[in-house]
């Protein structure tokens, strides 16, 4: 979509996240991963998706844009009794992998 005078300079990071099932535990949620999801607010239709997911594709692969545009900051993450915290477009995807890794 971009004509051979234009250029684009993007910068990207993998991040791969492999649960314990991979190195041979168990692939099924234990109750304490099942109670931080019920008290995240997901439902138990939701949580059992989650559950067959983690078993039927346990390797999880991320690709992070770190270009400049990463810097800007009109960003927003979640802290504590739902406090809304600006920060840079970078801060708010690390803090969004980060959730997803646990």
């Amino acid at each position: 979509f971009f004509s051979n005078s234009e250029s684009i300079n993007l910068a990207l990071t993998m991040v791969v996240t492999a649960p314990r099932s991979v190195s041979g535990a168990s692939t099924v949620l234990d109750q304490k991963h099942i109670e931080f999801l019920r008290q995240q607010g997901f439902s138990s239709g939701l949580i059992d998706a989650l559950a067959k997911k983690k078993k039927t594709n346990p390797l999880r692969i991320w690709l992070l844009d770190n270009s400049d545009l990463m810097k800007v900051d009109d960003a927003h993450i979640i802290r504590g009794n739902y406090q809304n915290i600006s920060c840079t477009r970078w801060r708010e995807l690390v803090d969004c992998v980060n959730y997803h890794s646990r």
